[in-house]
């Protein structure tokens, strides 16, 4: 059982995280769970560059979107003040709607508007996602006898836990076989993209009757899983086709008053993956990495310089660069030279701790040597201390013997003269007689 659980908790991974993004937008759609942010306000006035759009705009998926993000790359380099407006899930039809001179926001859209120099766009994508729903339903019915609605599509695509089965029919469905020249070529798909190309080029106008002097900027749209593999070839082309439809479309009916700026050929020139999608983790997110970001403010920049002849970052004068290029090189020298000096002193060191190794070998040996001649000598000592003990005891005894010899001998003096003068006596006492 273990081998099918696992099996199916890949399944839910692979619907919840593949199907649930890869058809929750057409091109460079701003689909997301949250605003994160709610379009231009009274204090966007005095800013030189305001932003448009989608979640492109927003930084949608970026860690650190107000740094990485397109807008603020590109405010950085044009040097301009920016005003992110962006929207989430955005579409055309809603910004057209924003700079209606009757709508809610107008008075703050035209006061931000009419202080910038320039303006980007990103829009499009979200135009086209409800005509999606459609055209999906009616592949999913004709392969494989259901009766999906475009809301069905959008409620299962919304929720795919709730129907994994069905998410993961849909996804096959697309994958399955090449339908992009089916869908293109479609009345409703062409109609999707002639409307978007139309409400474009009405924002646009509105944005000049504001202030004709402004440049605006707007974004193509790139193929999101043109690095994805060809395991997912179908996929791949579906969306390369619905690519250069809408911008083929862009292109040709853009009116004279912004310039197409061309995203697509930047990425598809690019060998590294420049959106979230990983098939590897089952996500088919279409938003740009923090690279992808800084490729579209690139292009954004290289169109502004194009249109306005302002030359971007221009390269720093070189001509005085000799005295530092010799400081890197002496810099460089003395790194090298200390290097070496470090390689020597290594190798002083090496000896130095054999010498010392070698040292402590020898006190070693001495106090081995110290220790057993302590112990001699104490051993000495000791044999030296009980002879003279034995000395003493036999001084003492030889004194003793000498008083009493020389007590006999003067006892026998005392005797010999007594004897003598007895004697003495005796013969003068004779004499006398």
């Amino acid at each position: 059982m273990k081998p099918i659980k696992t099996l199916q908790h890949n399944l839910r991974i692979f619907a919840a995280g593949a199907v649930a993004v890869l058809l929750a937008a057409v091109m460079l759609a701003g689909f997301s769970l949250a605003n994160l942010n709610s379009g231009v306000s009274a204090n966007a006035a005095g800013y030189t560059y305001i932003a448009l759009g989608d979640s492109i705009t927003t930084g949608y998926g970026l860690v650190d979107a107000e740094n990485d993000g397109f807008v603020s790359i590109l405010a950085t380099d044009l040097n301009k003040t920016a005003y992110n407006a962006g929207v989430d899930g955005l579409t055309s039809t809603e910004l057209l709607a924003a700079l209606d001179a009757t709508s809610e926001n107008y008075a703050v859209y035209a006061a931000a508007i009419s202080t910038a120099e320039v303006v980007t766009i990103t829009i499009g994508g979200n135009d086209l996602l409800a005509v999606f729903y459609e055209l999906i339903a009616t592949l999913c019915n004709t392969a494989g006898g259901t009766s999906y609605t475009g809301e069905n599509i959008k409620a299962i695509l919304s929720n795919p836990m709730s129907n994994v089965i069905a998410a993961l029919n849909i996804l096959n469905t697309i994958n399955g076989t090449d339908y992009s020249a089916a869908i293109t070529a479609s009345t409703e798909f062409t109609t999707a993209v002639q409307g978007t190309v139309s409400n474009i080029n009405t924002i646009a106008a509105a944005i000049k009757a504001l202030n004709s002097d402004v440049v605006i900027l707007v974004a193509n749209q790139y193929n999101p899983y043109q690095w994805i593999g060809s395991s997912y070839a179908n996929i791949v082309s579906l969306f390369t086709a619905g690519v250069t439809a809408y911008n083929t479309a862009l292109s040709v009916g853009a009116s004279g008053d912004y310039t197409v700026v061309d995203v697509a050929s930047a990425f598809a020139a690019s060998e590294t993956t420049l959106t979230n999608a990983d098939t590897s983790t089952y996500n088919f997110d279409i938003h740009p990495t923090a690279e992808g970001h800084a490729v579209i403010a690139a292009t954004m920049e290289s169109a502004y310089a194009s249109v306005t002849g302002t030359e971007i970052n221009p390269d720093p004068d070189t001509s005085d660069t000799s005295e530092l290029e010799a400081e890197i090189a002496d810099l460089q020298q003395q790194i090298s030279d200390l290097e070496a000096q470090l390689e020597t002193k290594s190798g002083d060191i090496s000896d130095l701790e054999a010498q010392i190794a070698d040292l402590e070998g020898q006190v070693s040996d001495l106090e081995s040597d110290l220790a057993a001649k302590t112990a001699e000598l104490e051993e000495t000592a000791a044999d030296l201390a009980a002879k003279t003990a034995e000395l003493e005891e036999t001084q003492n005894s030889t004194d003793s013997s000498t008083i009493y010899i020389i007590l006999i001998i003067v006892l026998a003096v005392v005797a010999v003269i007594g004897i003598c003068t007895s004697v003495g006596l005796l013969v003068t006492s004779k004499r006398k007689k």
